[in-house]
Parts: C-alpha cells; sequence; structure tokens
C-alpha cells in the first residue's frame, strides 16, 4: 500500500472547500439548544425565512430525481442528495433543506433582509462578521464571492458579490449593495454525477453547464446596467 503524505498548511495560507467545519457548527447548535437543527430552525428563525421549505425527505413525486447514487443503488429523488447528509439522516448543517423556487428565493433574500434592518432575528453586524471574513480562497464564513473571469456568475457581476454554488446545480448569488438576489434551481448531475461535473472542468457537459450559469447572471447586469 503507498504511503500517504497528509499536507499540513500554515493558518491563512492555504484554501481547502470542505463541510466539516459546518457539521461541527451544526452539532454546536443541537448541543446549546437542547433541539435537533430542525427544531432550532423552526424555533429561532422568522417563518418568512423558513415558510415553504423543508427538512429531510419529500414526496418523490413532486420533486426532480437527481442521479443514479452507486452507493444507494437508485435514482435519489425527494432524498438529499449529500452522502454525508443522508448518512445523518437527512438534517444536517450542510444539506438536507428543500423548498420551491418561490421559497428558495424568498430563502436566499433574507440575509439581504438582515443587512438592510427588515430583520430583527440577526444583528447586520454578525451577518457583516461573515461576509466580511475571508481567509486565501475566495470563500468567506460559509458563503462564497465571485472567482475571477471565470466565476459561475460571470465576469460582470461585481466583486462585491455574495453567494454559493449547490453541488446539485443550483446556485444564489447576491449584491448587497444592490439588494438583489438571483437564484438558480437546476439539475447538472441527471442522470448521474459522472456524466455531469465529475469528469473534470473539460467534461462538454460541464462547460455547458456552467455557461448556461454565466450567461443567466451576465443578462441580468445587462438589464440592470
Amino acid at each position: 500500500m503507498a504511503e500517504q503524505t497528509l499536507q499540513m498548511n500554515q493558518s491563512g495560507t492555504s484554501h481547502r472547500y470542505s463541510d466539516i467545519g459546518y457539521i461541527i457548527l451544526g452539532k454546536l447548535i443541537t448541543t446549546v439548544t437542547g433541539l435537533s437543527l430542525d427544531q432550532a430552525w423552526l424555533k429561532y428563525l422568522p417563518e418568512s425565512a423558513t415558510n415553504g421549505l423543508t427538512w429531510g425527505a419529500l414526496n418523490a413525486h413532486s420533486v426532480a430525481s437527481t442521479e443514479q447514487c452507486p452507493l444507494r443503488g437508485r435514482v435519489i429523488c425527494g432524498d438529499v442528495h449529500d452522502l454525508n447528509a443522508a448518512a445523518m439522516g437527512g438534517v444536517a448543517p450542510h444539506a438536507g433543506l428543500f423548498g420551491s423556487l418561490s421559497a428558495t428565493a424568498r430563502a436566499a433574500h433574507w440575509p439581504l433582509d438582515v443587512l438592510h434592518g427588515r430583520s430583527k432575528y440577526i444583528k447586520a453586524q454578525s451577518l457583516n462578521t461573515f461576509w466580511n471574513t475571508k481567509g486565501s480562497g475566495s470563500h468567506l464564513l460559509g458563503w462564497d464571492t465571485p472567482s475571477g473571469p471565470n466565476s459561475s456568475a460571470s465576469e460582470r457581476w461585481p466583486s462585491t458579490g455574495v453567494g454559493h454554488l449547490a453541488f446539485t446545480g443550483c446556485s444564489i448569488w447576491m449584491i448587497p449593495e444592490k439588494d438583489l438576489s438571483v437564484t438558480f434551481v437546476s439539475n447538472r448531475i441527471h442522470p448521474n454525477a459522472y456524466g455531469g461535473v465529475m469528469g473534470g472542468f473539460q467534461n462538454p457537459k460541464y462547460i455547458a453547464f456552467r455557461a448556461l450559469r454565466q450567461e443567466i447572471h451576465r443578462e441580468i447586469m445587462k438589464i440592470l446596467a
């Protein structure tokens, strides 16, 4: 067996995308509140942000399927796609929340309500801490920023933008100073991830989907210009 070397980096000098931090944060929330994550969500967040969103699993007849999962041996439909979240019972801090386009868009815009003083549940100062703490990569605390000209939000999206991508193909991009949020709901991994995004950045399907994302956000910026 070949030996594997664990690469260690000094804090603040390297960037690795990982869900581990948010999984630990979810455990911290449940420990402090004494509630499950979905119970804490309903108790501490406003109905305006949570209405229409559901944890865990949905009726398979009401949602689009994601992929033929080789580990679960079936097409995933109505269950969380992420394997770590699935192992955690479908309720996890990094995945497992379902919603319609309108419900997702409403929840996506809620951080802007906080920022502009329209919500009393979280202080704008707290949100600013998350959105102004940046390491060596493009990510903030729990969020991402446009990663240059090849960003999924296109080269026209301002550098002040904040958002996040979902592995399955959805995305949220915001322009805080314009009080604007754009929610894109799609599926790029059907019928399987390896035919879509896991084949590498040169995969034609990956390139085409990224171009679609960019063009949508590019046209929005043209309208706003």
